[in-house]
């Protein structure tokens, strides 16, 4: 198949058709390995390059990818272990209900780790950092700066945070800038709209506590899922809305696009002059599209967790005139392979950006997010309130 995109695809009748040209011409690997898939079971979801991959496709030794973003189902665990030049290593292990992100970004001469928590839990043990090396836990209202220490970090659908350390030390910063520490025996909780909060527990009861905090945070969410279910709707139509936009307009650089994916699959990057050329065209659309792009994943993943919960019976009822829980479903599961693809194709974008810019990606999202005030970001996530 030709990898030239005619540009008069690009309309909303055929950017179905689109993104099935531009998946059909991708590279098996953009050899962009920062780790490997050390343990696997149930179902797993790996979002990369324009494309969704499960079942016998994540496997044990299976590289894991700079930009990849992983799904785990109500049975699904993964563990991986990164080992990229970047870090002096970091084993991750991910429980069932977790959607995360990998991000390692060149800042100047600092190599950043950035895993970005979206739902669920992920626990972590992070060797000891050596020269211009940082790692990072991002979630929606906290940064979690580490230098070696292991931990787990807990993000239930309802908002709030639970930070349990079992080695070391981990700095905690809210979006205010207030820091604290989170060290073995205690546990850190951050709750909508409130400060954080130590609460004293002894190393060998971390798990149990943590067991119980998460399902005490499910069941009170369960009794407000009809609630929880409708803001989550309204942000949903908001953003996937932007999300189509910013996505169609991007793809009209398909001249780019197409030379781009073409020098990945043959594993080379075109002259400097050229470079600049098509950088120009790209960087604006990336980012307003990284920006959109956060939130609409937040919104995406966090519903389709609450599809667990609504297939239990919690949160049946009306959204909205004329809009019922189950239409609503309905919709959102035959749109979720196409809407997966699309969110895998702009990651993939940004991974080839950054191979043509030093390894620098067009817009470090977790630091343009945190702590913004002026762009209704933040307030659009806190959902907070009755739960």
């Amino acid at each position: 198949m030709s990898a030239n995109i005619p540009a008069n695809m690009f309309t909303k009748k055929n950017i179905l058709t689109v993104l099935i040209v531009l998946s059909a011409i991708l590279p098996v690997s953009a050899q962009d390995a920062i780790g490997e898939i050390t343990y696997t079971e149930g179902g797993v979801e790996l979002l990369r390059n324009g494309e969704i991959y499960s079942g016998n496709d994540v496997f044990i030794g299976r590289q894991i990818e700079n930009l990849d973003l992983i799904n785990t189902e109500s049975d699904g665990e993964l563990e991986a272990e990164i080992t990229s030049s970047s870090n002096s290593g970091a084993v991750i292990k991910i429980a069932p209900n977790t959607s995360f992100t990998f991000e390692i970004n060149k800042i100047g001469s600092v190599n950043k780790t950035s895993i970005g928590i979206i739902t669920g839990t992920i626990s972590l043990k992070v060797k000891k950092l050596t020269g211009k090396n940082e790692f990072e836990v991002r979630t929606d209202s906290t940064v979690l700066g580490v230098r070696g220490t292991s931990f787990t970090v807990t993000a239930p659908p309802t908002g709030e945070i639970l930070i349990t350390c079992r080695e070391g030390r981990v700095l905690i910063t809210d979006n205010t800038g207030k820091k604290l520490m989170a060290e073995p025996g205690t546990a850190v909780e951050n709750r909508p709209g409130e400060i954080f909060r130590s609460i004293p527990v002894a190393v060998s009861s971390l798990s149990a506590f943590r067991r119980d905090w998460y399902a005490e945070r499910i069941e009170v969410f369960k009794k407000n899922a009809l609630k929880a279910l409708r803001a989550y709707h309204t942000l949903y139509i908001k953003y996937h809305r932007e999300f189509n936009i910013e996505y169609t307009s991007l793809l009209k650089e398909h001249m780019v696009l197409n030379k781009w994916f073409k020098e990945d699959k043959e594993g080379k990057i075109g002259s400097k002059i050229a470079l600049m050329r098509e950088k120009k065209r790209i960087i604006g659309h990336l980012f307003r599209m990284r920006r959109v792009l956060f939130m609409f994943e937040r919104i995406y993943f966090r519903i389709l967790e609450l599809k667990t919960y609504y297939d239990e019976g919690y949160g049946r009822g009306m959204l909205g005139p004329g809009i019922s829980a189950a239409g609503f479903y309905r919709k959102f599961n035959s749109e979720r392979k196409e809407l997966e693809k699309k969110m895998a194709m702009v990651r993939y974008v940004v991974k080839l950006y950054a191979k043509r810019n030093r390894g620098s990606l067009p817009l470090d999202i977790f630091s343009s997010q945190f702590g913004s005030t002026d762009d209704g970001f933040g307030k659009d996530m806190n959902m907070n309130s009755d739960f």
